[in-house]
């Protein structure tokens, strides 16, 4: 995976969570990292190098029972459904080496991301260019230049140097020029 800013990756986690929230009325959804923190109603997985999941839910008590044998550090399969508009996990256990469950998941995950990565990256291009035209617009559309802004001669920039020297000369006068600067 490509080098993720640090804002790119923020936009990543919030759209994952998003995801999750919005995936509540959904059908039955999986998921694996390894856990950062868990407790009986939150899980924080890192999902990649770059991503990290936190995940509320409700379980039933057996499944709850299950979270107990779960430690940080520990690389995870969770299954999640939904249940008035709440996440609601389903299982969770610890995943096995070449675990084929687990894998897939992954899998799913980081392709998942990737596109999401993509997209964010095309949004922010198209919005960068979108307002660099708007600015190019602005600047050359006369309704938006001062009517004030005009060529001034070199004998009229001379007299105005050599009035602003004369009232620098005079003390009462340079501190009503301090004042204005």
């Amino acid at each position: 995976m490509k080098h993720v800013s640090a804002r790119s990756s923020l936009l990543l986690t919030l759209a994952i969570l998003t995801v999750f929230l919005f995936a509540c009325s959904s059908d039955e959804r999986s998921s694996t990292g390894v856990v950062r923190e868990i407790s009986q109603s939150r899980i924080e997985l890192d999902i990649s190098n770059e991503m990290t999941s936190s995940i509320g839910f409700t379980c039933e008590p057996s499944v709850c029972k299950s979270i107990s044998r779960i430690s940080k550090g520990d690389s995870v399969y969770i299954r999640l459904g939904s249940e008035n508009n709440k996440n609601k996990l389903l299982s969770i256990r610890k995943c096995a080496e070449n675990d084929s469950e687990c894998k897939q998941a992954r899998d799913d995950e980081l392709k998942w991301m990737a596109q999401h990565q993509e997209a964010s990256e095309k949004s922010d291009a198209e919005m960068l260019q979108c307002r660099n035209k708007m600015e190019n617009d602005l600047k050359n559309d006369n309704r938006y230049k001062s009517n004030s802004i005009r060529s001034i001669s070199k004998q009229e920039s001379e007299a105005i140097s050599s009035n602003y020297n004369k009232l620098n000369q005079d003390p009462s006068k340079k501190i009503c020029l301090d004042n204005l600067n």
